[in-house]
C-alpha cells in the first residue's frame, strides 16, 4: 500500500510545505521506500510509496509535462501493460514501466473519462498546475481509502484521517450523527466520518475542485 496527501487553499507557501510534509510522515508506514512532495500557488501534495512495480522509478508526485498534470496514486492497475500499449502505438512515450506512469497518461490524455480504462484498486489525486483543477478518483469497489476535509476555503485529502489532522489545519470537532451511528451499528455509514467537516469519498466516485468553487462529486460507476 502506499499513502497519497494533499492540501489546496490560500495559504503561503511555508504553511504549504510545513502541512504536507506533516500529513506526509503521518503516513509513513504505508509506504517505506519512497517519499516525494510538490508545493505551487495554493496547492501541495505529496506521498508515500511501497514499491512494488518499477521498484527503482515511480516516483512521485509524477509529471506529464504536456498537460501541465501530476498525479499522487496508491493502488494497483491490472491491466495496465494492455493500456500502455496501446498509448505507445499512437506514440506516448514513458520513461518508467510503472502503472502510475500509465495513470498519468491517461488522464493527461481522456481526462476523467480515463478511469473507465482502469481495472483495479487505486486511490488518485491529480492536479492540473495550468488550469488549477483538482480531481480525486476512488476505486469501484472502495479498496482504496480516501478522505477528504472542506470547510469552504481549505480542500485537503488524505489516505488516512490522521494524515488530515496532523496538517493542524482540520480542527477536531466529533460528529454527533456519526458517533451515535457507531454505538448503534459499530460503525460510521459513509460518506460520514467522525469528524466534523472529514469525509469519506465514496467507491466509485470522482471529486473535482477548483478555486473559488465548491467541491463537485459525481459517480462514474454503479453495480445494477
Amino acid at each position: 500500500m502506499c499513502g497519497i496527501v494533499g492540501i489546496a487553499g490560500r495559504l503561503r507557501r511555508d504553511q504549504l510545505l510545513t502541512a504536507v510534509n506533516a500529513m506526509n510522515v503521518a503516513v509513513t508506514h504505508r509506504g517505506p521506500d519512497d517519499e516525494g512532495a510538490w508545493v505551487g500557488e495554493n496547492f501541495a501534495f505529496g506521498m508515500r510509496r511501497l514499491s512494488i512495480i518499477d521498484l527503482t522509478g515511480g516516483h512521485q508526485p509524477m509529471w506529464d509535462s504536456r498537460s501541465g498534470i501530476g498525479i499522487v496514486y496508491n493502488g494497483e492497475v491490472y491491466n495496465y501493460k494492455a493500456i500502455r500499449e496501446a498509448l505507445e502505438k499512437t506514440g506516448i512515450r514513458f520513461e518508467t514501466t510503472s502503472d502510475s506512469e500509465v495513470v498519468l497518461k491517461t488522464l493527461a490524455l481522456k481526462g476523467p473519462r480515463a478511469v473507465h480504462d482502469w481495472n483495479g484498486m487505486f486511490a488518485v489525486a491529480a492536479w492540473n498546475d495550468r488550469e488549477k483543477k483538482l480531481l480525486l478518483i476512488r476505486d469501484r469497489m472502495g479498496v482504496k481509502p480516501l478522505y477528504y476535509y472542506w470547510d469552504g476555503s481549505h480542500l485537503l485529502f488524505a489516505s488516512e484521517i490522521k494524515a488530515l489532522l496532523a496538517s493542524n489545519l482540520c480542527p477536531r470537532r466529533l460528529n454527533r450523527q456519526a458517533v451515535w451511528d457507531y454505538l448503534t451499528f459499530r460503525y460510521v455509514p459513509g460518506p460520514e466520518t467522525i469528524w466534523q467537516n472529514i469525509w469519506k469519498l465514496p467507491p466509485g466516485h470522482i471529486l473535482e475542485w477548483s478555486p473559488n468553487e465548491e467541491p463537485r462529486l459525481s459517480r462514474y460507476w454503479r453495480s445494477d
